[in-house]
């Protein structure tokens, strides 16, 4: 018996020094660090039996909005059959993620037991300049002098902000019925992108006119785009001389999420007065103008502009003695005003003269001028005056004779008729 168990002894003892076969592990899956047993290499060194798995437990908010905070959980598992001593985990700071506690970058695991896990906490904020986008959030495991990496990745959403500049537009001088172009250009300065939006004049109780569609529609506008809108419009014939706000409504949406926007900027016109200066009439006093003989040139002038007319000069050619020009302080708009200029006519005969008129108004000076004719009767000698004084009366009693003729007709006819009757 004792020599059996000798033999089985002799046997069994050489197997007993044999080498332990190495046991392979997967790769770890993206955003999951993994270190196996019998690894020397990555940011742990562990012994048999060990196996580490870094997971992200949570990102809050997410997605997270510019300029906000951030909490993000990882938690280190250890799903080994032994304990793993001084582990070193880091934060890699990068844009837009800004950690606000330092003491935090880095957290040092004395020991973790197998089966057990442990919880890492960084509060950040991230970069009010940071734009809409995904983001990598690392973690760094060190060992010695090698290291590895897991991140995890977040969406940074930045809130848009439209802004209208460069407004102009194509007529500078705009009076009532003028048509003209609202140009202007439509930048998104925020840190995320707009989609839909709408840019909308807001005309109501406003004398202006679109000519076509009073909105404007933009797709998409990223940070530091900008989009040119024009918009064609008229000013209503009757609208009142003065400056005018034209509100101009911007509305849309972020490129992700549900969230809206809705602004409202101000662009203003001026419609100035446009006088419009013209001769109503012109007539003298007496009717007939005699050679020698002083007389008054009557010249109604009528504005039938949209502004007022003011600083008037008028002036003719005519070689009389008298004054030449006259001043007047304002004609307003739909209304007119009288030059009477004093003069003696010289020889008979048709005198060619010009008028002229200059004046001023909303939109600057003006100068005008009416080529016109007037007639200067000659002078009557006394026998012309006592030819025509016989003619006149003549004339006068003939007609006297006529209408009396006519009634005494009227009635012979008229007693004739009764004595029929009876």
């Amino acid at each position: 018996m004792k020599l059996t168990y000798l033999l089985i002894f002799l046997i069994l003892m050489p197997l007993s020094y044999a080498q332990i076969p190495d046991i392979s592990f997967p790769e770890p899956s993206p955003g999951v660090f993994s270190v196996p047993g019998y690894v020397s290499e990555g940011a742990v060194k562990v012994t048999r039996g060990s196996f580490l798995e870094l997971v992200t437990e949570s990102a809050s908010p997410e997605p997270v909005d510019v300029g906000a905070d951030l909490v993000a959980i990882f938690r280190l598992y250890n799903r080994g059959t032994e304990n793993v001593k001084d582990i070193e985990i880091a934060l890699e700071e990068s844009y837009p993620f800004l950690l606000k506690d330092t003491t935090e970058k880095t957290t040092i695991i004395q020991e973790l037991c197998a089966g057990c896990s442990a919880s890492i906490t960084y509060h950040l904020s991230v970069s009010p300049n940071a734009v809409t986008g995904t983001y990598p959030l690392k973690v760094v495991f060190y060992e010695k002098n090698s290291s590895r990496e897991t991140e995890r990745k977040i969406q940074v959403i930045g809130k848009p902000n439209l802004i209208i500049s460069d407004i102009s537009i194509t007529n500078q001088i705009l009076t009532p019925g003028s048509e003209f172009f609202l140009l202007m250009a439509i930048s998104n300065v925020g840190k995320g992108s707009a989609k839909d939006t709408k840019v909308a004049l807001q005309l109501d109780g406003i004398p202006v006119i679109p000519l076509k569609d009073n909105v404007f529609y933009i797709k998409s506008l990223a940070p530091g785009e900008s989009s040119n809108a024009s918009f064609n419009l008229v000013i209503d014939k009757n609208a009142e001389v003065k400056a005018y706000k034209l509100p101009i409504q911007i509305s849309g949406s972020y490129e992700f999420g549900a969230n809206n926007f809705l602004s409202e900027e101000i662009a203003g016109i001026n419609i100035l007065g446009n006088a419009e200066l013209s001769i109503a009439s012109i007539s003298t006093d007496p009717a007939v103008v005699n050679e020698n003989e002083n007389f008054f040139l009557i010249l109604r002038i009528e504005n039938t502009g949209s502004g007022d007319a003011s600083s008037i000069k008028l002036g003719i050619s005519l070689p009389f003695e008298g004054p030449k020009e006259i001043f007047l302080s304002k004609i307003k708009s739909d209304s007119e005003n009288s030059a009477i200029f004093s003069l003696n006519a010289k020889n008979d005969g048709n005198y060619n003269y010009v008028l002229k008129i200059n004046y001023t108004d909303d939109i600057g000076e003006h100068r005008i001028s009416y080529p016109l004719v007037l007639y200067v009767a000659p002078k009557l000698t006394a026998s012309e005056i006592i030819f025509y004084a016989i003619i006149t009366t003549a004339a006068l009693w003939f007609i006297i004779w006529i209408r009396f003729h006519k009634r005494i007709s009227k009635y012979i006819k008229k007693m004739k008729e009764k004595q029929v009757n009876i």
